[in-house]
This record gives structure tokens, C-alpha cells and sequence, in this order.
């Protein structure tokens, strides 16, 4: 064990809190980004090499990879040459979203493409209603649907020698001047950036995870109130999926800060976090093959 103590003011990150790291395992690096010191949010970047043991500040010249702080970031590979989904601002006729309810009043959205307004995604979001107290240890089990095996990705060269592309996947965060409710994709082998999708609402202090090439989004905040939303978003397909987790489980309440991860099992598991009332150290156990996104 050891630790790296900032020696070169030219070249190590300033302090900062709010920020992402992530790693890079097909460059063996690690992706430092944003966050917020004294005077508010950055937009710095910063390279580590596991190698060289140094760090390096990348220029940032995106001007859709603004300075926010409390925003989530993942490492995202594909096969070389292909092209994730990207927003498209004009509006697509055949684009409507469908909203269903089914018993449980699980509700769904889905998009026939990604090429529609932001205004369009999801309908008007209501009020949140009050947090209740929840209790420990409580497990969703899901709705009894068919088990659909999600396929795994390979992050090294695979035995056909496919080459990879990295992606980092930014989501929300604060910005200077509002909470974003974008999906970013910042190319790592060019520095560009590009707009994947937008969200309904703004959204920071959440918590995410990428299952292959689904892109989990769960709570936060849009600045208003505390979100109880579980999102999907396809990486590839670009379809934005919701589920609303107090639908089903009425003592879940809204919350910022909590932890997501997969079990390895096909589990969502989500840790803690704050709600309006307290502290939580409760365990959410989500069922992610059972989750009723669509009928």
C-alpha cells in the first residue's frame, strides 16, 4: 500500500470534492473529472498513469462537458468504428413515448427512437409524496417475469482480436448554472464529447452502474425534491426505460447519496443514503432480470 502525495503543482489536480475518478483498464489509467473546490464546480481533467506513476492535465476543450460537480462517470468500451446513439434535437414523428400501468402499478416508458424533444421523454413528473420511514433489509423480488440473460462485455481484446473503443458516460451533476440531465459520452481516444440522451429532469447526488450495455440511474436529486426513480437507459439501443421504485415498495422513499452495485448474480443492490428525515444503512436488493420496465 501506498500513497501518492501531490508534488508538482504543474501537473498533479487541485484539491477538489464531488468529483468522479474511473479506470481505464485498456490504457491503465485513471480518468479524474470535475467536481468543485472553494469557488464552485470545475471542469478540469486529469490523466493518471498506473505506468509512468503521473499525472497529466487534458485540455478541456468540449463545450458539452461543462464544469459540474456531484455527476456519476463510467468506463464504456464497444467494438472500434461503432456508433452509440446519440440525442437528436428535431423531432421524430413516429417517436411518441408509451406509458403503461400494469397491476402492480409498475410504470413504464419506452421510445420507438432515440430522435425526439426532451419535452416528449416522460410525462409531467408529479410532486413527491412524503418520505415515509422504511424498514431494514428489505428485498424487491420483482413481478414472477421470465428470466431475459443480458449479455456480458468483454473490456479486453476478445480471440477474433476485435479492437475496443473507450467511452466515459457522464451523467447529471451540478453546473454553474443548473443540474444537468444529460447522458454524456466523451470519446477517450479523440476528447470529444457527445449527447447521448436527456433525462426528464435534472439530476445530481445519484447514484449509477452500467450491466453490460444497460446504463442504471437510480434516486438523486432534480434540485426540487429527493427522485425514488430506477432508470434504464440502453448504451446501444438508446432507449430510456423508468421504474418507479415506490410503486411498488410504498415505505421507499426518495433519497441522494446512496450506493448501486451488481451482485455478479443479476442483483441490483443499493446502500444508504440520505433521505428528508435520515441517514440510511438499510440494503435494497432489486431483482434486475424481474424488473417490469416493459409489458
Amino acid at each position: 500500500m501506498k500513497q501518492i502525495k501531490p508534488s508538482d503543482k504543474k501537473n498533479n489536480p487541485d484539491s477538489r470534492n464531488s468529483h468522479s475518478l474511473v479506470y481505464d483498464k485498456s490504457n491503465e489509467r485513471l480518468i479524474l473529472y470535475g467536481g468543485a473546490d472553494s469557488e464552485g464546480p470545475l471542469d478540469s481533467i486529469f490523466v493518471y498513469s498506473l505506468a509512468k506513476e503521473k499525472w497529466e492535465e487534458v485540455p478541456n476543450k468540449m463545450k458539452d462537458l461543462k464544469s459540474r460537480e456531484m455527476h456519476t462517470c463510467h468506463i464504456y468500451y464497444c467494438e472500434e468504428g461503432e456508433d452509440l446513439p446519440t440525442f437528436i434535437k428535431k423531432e421524430a414523428k413516429s417517436s411518441k413515448p408509451t406509458v403503461s400501468i400494469d397491476q402492480k402499478k409498475l410504470i413504464e416508458v419506452s421510445f420507438e427512437s432515440p430522435g425526439i424533444k426532451e419535452s416528449d421523454h416522460i410525462p409531467q413528473i408529479d410532486p413527491l409524496k412524503p418520505i415515509e420511514i422504511m424498514k431494514k433489509d428489505i428485498v424487491f423480488e420483482g413481478v414472477g417475469l421470465e428470466e431475459q440473460k443480458l449479455p456480458e462485455f468483454e473490456v479486453v481484446l476478445n480471440e477474433k482480436n476485435i479492437k475496443t473503443q473507450a467511452f466515459m458516460i457522464v451523467i447529471g451533476g451540478r453546473t454553474l448554472d443548473k443540474i444537468s440531465n444529460e447522458i454524456l459520452a466523451v470519446d477517450l481516444n479523440k476528447w470529444t464529447c457527445t449527447t447521448l440522451f436527456k433525462l426528464p429532469h435534472g439530476i445530481c447526488s445519484h447514484c449509477s452502474l452500467i450491466v453490460g450495455d444497460e446504463l442504471y440511474i437510480y434516486a438523486g436529486t432534480d434540485g426540487a425534491g429527493f427522485l425514488n426513480y430506477l432508470y434504464s437507459y440502453g448504451l446501444k439501443s438508446g432507449v430510456l426505460k423508468r421504474f418507479v421504485v415506490e410503486d411498488e415498495l410504498k415505505s421507499i422513499g426518495g433519497r441522494i447519496a446512496a450506493n448501486l452495485v451488481e451482485d455478479g448474480e443479476g442483483n441490483l443492490m443499493i446502500f444508504g443514503g440520505s433521505t428528508f428525515e435520515e441517514e440510511k444503512n438499510d440494503v435494497i436488493v432489486i431483482k434486475r432480470k424481474e424488473i417490469s420496465f416493459e409489458i
